[in-house]
């Protein structure tokens, strides 16, 4: 990168920001009122930095009751040799009550979750847990990145839900969201927009590089009836590995009745 792009880079992509939001979810069981989720995504993992020193040590410091993670933990699959071991190194001092899920992004190999079985972060893609707080159950769902037969694998994850029980969907795309729809999940988390990672005054997402709406690929939203929480992610990615109106993030959910 040229000298001049990482001054550029260093002056208008910001500090980590942490956005809290209150989520007010309709049939939100009394016992799993006020649930905390850490969401994080995109870290894109190349080298050890002093930002992703400040994401660590903030998520270190979140009082959350469970860690979201939703995909795009390497910059690419020729560097995951690379990005495998600071994935490792970013995550092996964190912890969470419920614990730390994951799902893989469009930039992580199929066989990463086996260099992980040793960490606290567990990857869930194509995979239900039925969680339990204050002896109230939760369906935390990971949905995979696109392949073939999408159809014939979400009926066999979803049909793993306790049917009592609300549902959160982990997914890298937020699209993903009308596919999920059918199934009536609570709330969807999702990444790989980076916010558009360069939001316009009045404009805000330009390019969301997902089949979602501009207005839909940042933050929360009601998307065909299912409510869609999008971070901005942590790293950044492109031809311009810059952000501008869309400093990194990691965003604390209060998830109410």
């Amino acid at each position: 990168m040229p000298s001049w792009l990482k001054r550029l880079q260093q002056s208008v992509n910001g500090d980590l920001v942490v956005r809290e939001r209150r989520v007010c979810l309709p049939n939100w069981p009394g016992p799993l009122d006020g649930l905390r989720i850490a969401h994080v995504s995109d870290l894109h993992f190349l080298k050890w930095s002093s930002a992703i020193e400040q994401a660590q040590q903030t998520l270190a410091r979140l009082p959350c009751d469970l860690i979201a993670a939703t995909g795009d933990f390497c910059m690419s699959r020729r560097s995951f040799k690379i990005s495998i071991e600071l994935v490792r190194r970013f995550f092996m001092p964190l912890h969470a009550p419920l614990g730390i899920y994951g799902v893989r992004g469009n930039h992580d190999p199929p066989c990463m979750a086996l260099h992980l079985v040793d960490t606290p972060l567990r990857l869930i893609d194509e995979q239900t847990c039925v969680l339990q707080l204050n002896g109230a159950p939760l369906n935390l769902v990971g949905v995979g990145i696109r392949g073939r037969r999408p159809g014939e694998r979400l009926d066999k994850t979803m049909g793993r839900r306790d049917p009592h029980a609300p549902t959160i969907v982990l997914t890298h795309y937020p699209s993903t969201v009308r596919h999920v729809r059918p199934y009536r999940p609570d709330l969807v988390l999702s990444g790989h927009t980076h916010g558009g990672q360069v939001r316009f005054p009045w404009l805000g997402c330009v390019f969301p590089h997902d089949a979602i709406h501009p207005t839909q690929a940042y933050g929360l939203n009601r998307v065909s009836g299912v409510w869609l929480h999008v971070t901005a992610g942590v790293g950044t990615t492109g031809p311009l590995d810059v952000r501008i109106n869309c400093p990194p993030e990691i965003t604390l959910l209060h998830l109410h009745g």
